[in-house]
């Protein structure tokens, strides 16, 4: 549909970012387990239980693990109805754009996000709020650039309102605006694989060597 992004800019807050919780888990698709887990917060990693075998839910990085740096052009096979991929849109632009300040201010288009109730704490955040608000905020940015590329103008001024937020945080435990965002375009790119494994493995099953 061309206005998936719509419930996710819905849940932006009104200063900017978006919170790890689990309706943002449901508007993404990714199992709030599976957003932690990838996540480079040590503490969000320690708050899981051990993943026992066989459940494992989230693929290791593996040798192929370099090809994060590369830009992601496939689309999840879950989004058939999607009509663009990333390399469209020139993704630099919207963190371009939120260090001149364009779009910082508050949108008044028909695009806006809502407030919500819990926008106006985002500013007393303690530091685990901090980590969960900057690591759904990162994820948000790169679901919106994986999922919704065809349709950046329409979402730019949400995107470019979200990186201003994200770049003005002090991040906790050393990690930088870099190291999240390039966490969350990782986290992209093992799900495709992911997604692509498990339909190879249906194409390739055979009930006669069960």
């Amino acid at each position: 549909a061309s206005h998936d992004y719509l419930p996710l800019v819905q849940l932006q807050q009104a200063r900017g970012p978006f919170l790890l919780t689990e309706n943002f888990s449901e508007v993404v698709q990714i199992p709030l387990d599976r957003l932690r887990r990838a996540s480079p917060y040590a503490s969000h990693r320690a708050s899981l239980s051990p993943v026992s075998p066989g459940a494992r839910s989230m693929p290791e990085a593996g040798p192929g693990a370099e090809e994060a740096e590369e830009p992601i052009t496939a689309l999840q096979p879950s989004s058939p109805t999607s009509r663009s991929t990333c390399s469209e849109v020139p993704s630099a632009a919207v963190w371009a754009q939120a260090d001149s300040g364009h779009g910082s201010e508050s949108d008044t288009g028909p695009h806006s996000a809502a407030p919500s109730e819990a926008g106006a704490s985002c500013q007393d955040m303690g530091p685990e709020d901090l980590e969960s608000a900057s690591w759904a905020t990162a994820v948000a940015l790169a679901w919106l650039e994986h999922r919704c590329a065809g349709f950046f103008e329409e979402w730019e001024l949400v995107a470019a309102k979200a990186d201003a937020w994200l770049q003005a945080q002090r991040l906790p435990e050393g990690v930088d605006v870099g190291c999240l965002k390039g966490a969350a375009r990782h986290l992209f790119l093992l799900l495709r694989h992911w997604d692509e494994n498990i339909k190879l493995n249906m194409l390739c099953y055979n009930p006669n060597n069960v």
